[in-house]
């Protein structure tokens, strides 16, 4: 908080300049956001996209929002985050499962982006798992306590699997993002200036430290 009651009168005029300029900023930085919305709206409207359509590769304006569903190499999948210019199976998708209600195959999460939540279903070696956890990055192999092994029709879990360490993730140094497109997501973590850092926003392109982030 400022203490302006501790200010002579040229501090508190470049104060005042100050927050003209952030309160500008921020008006631009608006219109901008929503011009950028506006195109990507006109954009969207006239690909005419339908659900199951062959994913096609997006630029900024034309990214995939969540829950868009595509097709690619003969597999469905379901898009997570808004914005999301990776092709399916690198990240920021889900892999749908069969019409007849069987999981899809595990696959490894690139991160908290597209790692599994409660309650998700994979199909590892053979049987089907159901995650116990979120944020899940583990495979059933991996981290056992993280997942439950339940019968073909997906109701009766089987009994508990041996307790094993999990193995831990390896978390990136920091990088400042060039754009939308390799934005930090929310859950993201990070080490930068000798921390753990954990994003709290979605398309995250600042430092930690700055905006956005907290120190674990």
């Amino acid at each position: 908080m400022i203490d302006v009651a501790s200010m002579d009168d040229s501090e508190l005029e470049q104060t005042r300049r100050d927050l003209v300029a952030e309160q500008e900023r921020r008006r631009q930085r608006a219109e901008m956001l929503e011009q950028e919305q506006r195109l990507a709206a006109e954009q969207l409207a006239k690909l005419d996209r339908q659900p199951g359509d062959e994913w096609q590769p997006p630029t900024t304006l034309t990214a995939y929002r969540r829950g868009d569903a595509v097709t690619h190499d003969g597999v469905l999948w379901r898009s997570l985050v808004d914005g999301n210019v990776w092709a399916p199976g690198v990240g920021g998708w889900r892999q749908l499962g069969g019409e007849d209600g069987t999981p899809a195959p595990w696959r490894q999460p690139s991160g908290a982006i597209d790692s599994y939540r409660i309650g998700e279903q994979v199909i590892w070696q053979g049987q089907v798992y159901r995650s116990l956890i979120d944020a899940n990055v583990w495979s059933p192999e991996g981290h056992p306590h993280g997942w439950e092994l339940v019968d073909q029709q997906g109701t009766e879990p089987s009994e508990e699997p041996p307790a094993s360490e999990p193995a831990t993730p390896t978390v990136a140094v920091w990088k400042q993002p060039a754009g939308g497109h390799d934005a930090y997501q929310k859950g993201d973590r990070v080490t930068h200036a000798d921390k753990l850092w954990e994003s709290t926003a979605e398309a995250n392109v600042w430092a930690p430290g700055v905006y956005g982030w907290v120190a674990l």
